[in-house]
């Protein structure tokens, strides 16, 4: 069995929305995910980035092309896949892709307080999300 992945990032590009011969609806996009950190004088720094393809499929394809966009924050869960693909150099690359169990769309704004958490509220020490 593949392992179940949850991701946590921001939409790198719009849900591109296409439909199989079959007519079976297909929707990708990528999410862009780092690890903040806390710098010394009180700023967070992005780490690394992390750049995985998303697909979804069916009904929740043309939910997610009309709901997310370029730039939303959003958390992923789904299967995690590695692709092989050949580049139009002939060049053999890898990616890793999601396939999709839930998308939700992160609302910003004020950040929630974790009083139901058992570490307790949020704190100024906790990473932005």
């Amino acid at each position: 069995m593949l392992p179940t992945i949850t991701l946590e990032g921001r939409a790198v590009n719009d849900p591109e929305l296409r439909f199989t011969a079959s007519g079976q609806a297909v929707a990708n996009f990528r999410v862009a995910c780092s690890e903040s950190k806390k710098l010394d004088d009180g700023t967070w720094e992005d780490g690394d980035k992390l750049f995985v393809n998303i697909a979804i499929w069916k009904e929740a394809a043309e939910a997610v092309a009309e709901s997310i966009q370029k730039g939303d924050k959003v958390t992923v869960t789904g299967r995690l896949y590695e692709r092989e693909y050949e580049t139009q150099a002939g060049e053999k690359r890898r990616s890793l892709e999601v396939k999709f169990a839930a998308v939700a769309k992160v609302v910003e704004g004020r950040r929630p307080q974790r009083d139901a958490h058992p570490s307790g509220p949020a704190t100024q020490d906790d990473p932005p999300f």
